[in-house]
């Protein structure tokens, strides 16, 4: 339940595709612990959709990192210089 409200809350003042992508990680973490703690099998299925998952969320990383610094953030109208 902490989770989902976590996801709504940073849902609702961040950009959404980041926010939805790192979502998406837990989803490669509890695989993980399961593999360890309780000695499930990690087959080739969850190794090629933990890749998937881990790809888009480097992808995205990268495109935030990449973009013009001028389109990361709004500018507030009345901060601009003339």
């Amino acid at each position: 339940m902490a989770g989902y409200l976590a996801f709504r809350l940073a849902a609702r003042h961040l950009p959404l595709a980041p926010v939805a992508a790192l979502r998406e990680t837990s989803l490669i973490f509890g695989t993980v612990i399961r593999a360890i703690a309780f000695r499930e099998p990690f087959g080739r299925h969850r190794v090629a959709a933990a890749t998937v998952v881990a790809a888009g969320v480097v992808a995205l990383a990268l495109r935030e990192i990449l973009k013009p610094v001028h389109t990361r953030w709004p500018v507030q109208a009345d901060s601009v210089v003339a």
